[in-house]
């Protein structure tokens, strides 16, 4: 035999001399893939159907698989090849999965087995089988709720350091994070940085400062998820004004220095009948 499929001669000759040829076709269908043969497709989870990002399931593409496997074939055969979540299915030709450019991996969380098979369309009985592909979902960070970063000040403008909001986006996950501040969630996904975080001049009251976040591969050897960046997450800085007072001056008449004064009686005066202002009294700078 030469090459995949072939082609022989045969003679049939009578006592008599009298004789007829006959071509005769060798076909042999090539279609167990190497054990060793195994392609991984990943993906970082999403929302885009479930609008759950934490739930291990997310769409996959692995339609360059086909010509992938066919390639570990010989040529010149005429195969189809198809893909099962059990290897029951794939031995029964049931359920075979319909989209492989987009598949959700909802049965199977996290990490899914698929099954391949390979059938020659030119002879009907041969069949290859294996499990020879692994879908994994690679996790987000946590999305963490962050609370207004409230400064006071005399005007509406205030310096906020930035990297106080870290531990807080930080919080419970024993990963390490590579954690950055941007001016809009735009920015957040190009990656464009607001220059001096720790410093930063709020441009308007409120503003709103979005975070770009990712598990940091350099510390983080067994989850390799630089590339799952999640860029929805983002704080107010909201500054506060410093309450307006007026300096006033209760006078009193007495024949020694033991007197009682009432140091409530100026306080319109002094907050210039602004109610939210709230009064305290102390002794001394030093006792505030």
């Amino acid at each position: 035999q030469v090459g995949i499929n072939d082609v022989v001669f045969a003679r049939i000759e009578t006592n008599k001399k009298c004789y007829r040829t006959a071509k005769v076709k060798l076909i042999v269908g090539a279609i167990q893939l190497d054990p060793e043969f195994h392609l991984n497709y990943e993906v970082c989870d999403d929302k885009l159907v479930d609008n759950d990002d934490t739930n291990g399931v997310a769409s996959f593409d692995f339609s360059t698989a086909t010509s992938k496997i066919k390639a570990q074939l010989p040529k010149g055969q005429n195969l189809t090849v198809t893909y099962y979540e059990t290897e029951a299915d794939a031995l029964a030709e049931h359920n075979a999965i319909s989209d492989i450019s987009n598949h959700r991996n909802v049965n199977f969380p996290k990490k899914q087995n698929i099954f391949v098979r390979v059938d020659s369309d030119d002879l009907n009985a041969c069949l290859g089988l294996g499990h020879h592909m692994t879908l994994k979902v690679k996790p987000l960070p946590k999305k963490q709720t962050i609370p207004n970063y409230i400064l006071c000040s005399d005007t509406e403008y205030a310096s906020f350091d930035l990297n106080t909001i870290t531990p807080t986006i930080q919080g419970s996950q024993t990963e390490d994070l590579h954690i950055t501040y941007h001016l809009s969630e735009q920015d957040a996904i190009n990656n464009v940085l607001i220059s001096n975080p720790g410093a930063y001049d709020n441009i308007s009251n409120p503003q709103t400062i979005f975070v770009r976040v990712h598990y940091d591969p350099n510390k983080n050897e067994t989850l390799d998820s630089e590339e799952c960046i999640r860029t929805d997450i983002s704080f107010n800085l909201q500054v506060n004004l410093n309450p307006k007072v007026y300096s006033e001056t209760i006078d009193k008449c007495a024949t020694n220095f033991d007197v009682e004064f009432d140091l409530t009686e100026k306080e319109k005066q002094i907050t210039g009948n602004d109610n939210t202002i709230l009064l305290r009294y102390f002794a001394s700078k030093i006792d505030i």
